[in-house]
């Protein structure tokens, strides 16, 4: 058994064991569904990956070509013109209802008219209307197929539906159209949905190219004059996609690259022990071992996920001694922390100082003499 699960498996006992614990004043243990050992895979074997892991996107199949496009489109009327604009307008007033009504009366002027038709696809994409916004794009891809944006539309919707393989082929489409580069936005919405839909079906390679093509497109994007959609996705992201691809080069087994996006996370929303822990996962799996105890040491809670890694690291690095120091550090710093001392008296234990940790578990108790917990440790240190 791994020597920091044990005092997992008391303090979750004792605990469980003692109602009074709880509102005694006395910080719970830690609790963590998958334990501590669970947590860390420094030594696990890699997960087997599915032939289509390694496949690059240009070798995808099916083959996608350029659609082509309609031998002849009529220009706009002027009355239809008017209305394209006039529902453009509503449309980023986020009056849709309107908008709806100005874009249909254009279509009396000039009826199946590609642009008014890809204007509704958007706009009924936009107000979450999905059966028009399929019905639009169909009629607007029958009229033009070489309409990015309504094979974008369709893509999203499939997407709403769970279809995920249609997914793909209405995106890719989209890539492939001649009018695909009009507006960057367009570009940076198709490559992030299509890097997911390929994520989900374990197209690995692929998908991290795509999000490298989304974060190109991105960076060309006037966030001033940007769609709703668009400014919602890079909020939520950061504007790049160094999530998705540290966990997309984690399953593929490149944990140095992982901890760079994960430190690119970092560096672009800040740090938080989640952040932390992960990338000092990563790099431990790297054998980046120095780094990883610097990660590591930069997490400020301490769980039973946290101790492993602080332990790995510096079994590989400093040594038990050193560990033993970082956790008195920690004690300091929160001294009516029963997990924390509890760890401590596990490190001691292992450096062969036991009873250094008893004197450790002593004092805590007589400051906290509630601590059913760190009181069982104690007891089972004595009898040891």
């Amino acid at each position: 058994m791994h020597p920091y699960t044990r005092i997992k498996q008391r303090l979750v006992t004792i605990a469980s064991s003692i109602p009074f614990l709880i509102g005694s004043g006395c910080k719970s243990p830690p609790r963590s569904p998958a334990g501590p050992a669970a947590a860390l895979e420094v030594h696990a074997p890699d997960v087997p990956l599915p032939p289509q892991a390694r496949v690059a996107l240009a070798d995808l199949e099916p083959r996608i070509e350029r659609p082509a496009p309609p031998q002849a489109v009529r220009p706009l009327s002027q009355r239809g013109q008017r209305q394209l604009d006039l529902g453009a307008d509503l449309e980023r007033q986020q009056r849709f209802t309107e908008a709806a009504i100005e874009l249909e009366r254009g279509l009396r002027y000039d009826p199946n008219h590609p642009a008014l038709l890809e204007a509704l696809a958007r706009l009924y994409w936009t107000s979450d209307n999905r059966r028009r916004a399929q019905s639009s794009a169909e009629a607007a891809v029958a009229a033009d197929p070489d309409s990015a944006l309504s094979y974008y539309v369709l893509g999203r919707v499939a997407a709403g539906e769970g279809r995920v393989d249609d997914v793909i082929t209405s995106l890719r489409t989209a890539a492939a159209c001649s009018s695909f580069e009009q507006d960057p936005a367009l570009p940076a919405l198709v490559y992030f949905h299509l890097a997911r839909a390929l994520a989900e079906r374990e197209y690995l390679t692929a998908a991290l190219d795509v999000y490298a093509r989304f974060e190109q497109w991105a960076a060309r994007v006037d966030a001033a004059a940007a769609s709703t959609e668009f400014t919602t996705l890079t909020q939520l992201h950061g504007g790049i996609a160094a999530e998705p691809r540290a966990h997309l080069l984690e399953r593929l087994g490149d944990y140095g690259l992982a901890a760079g996006e994960v430190q690119r996370i970092i560096d672009r929303l800040g740090s938080t022990d989640e952040r932390q822990q992960w990338r000092a996962r990563l790099l431990l799996k790297a054998g980046r071992n120095a780094e990883a105890l610097a990660a590591a040491r930069a997490i400020q809670t301490l769980t039973d996920e946290t101790v492993d890694t602080l332990v790995e690291a510096y079994r590989r690095g400093p040594g038990q001694e050193e560990l033993v120091l970082e956790l008195q550090r920690r004690r300091q710093a929160a001294p009516d922390d029963p997990a924390i001392v509890a760890y401590l008296a596990d490190a001691l234990e292992q450096a062969g100082r036991a009873d250094d940790a008893r004197r450790a578990l002593e004092s805590f108790t007589r400051d906290h003499p509630r601590a059913a917990a760190v009181h069982q440790r104690l007891i089972q240190l004595h009898l040891a």
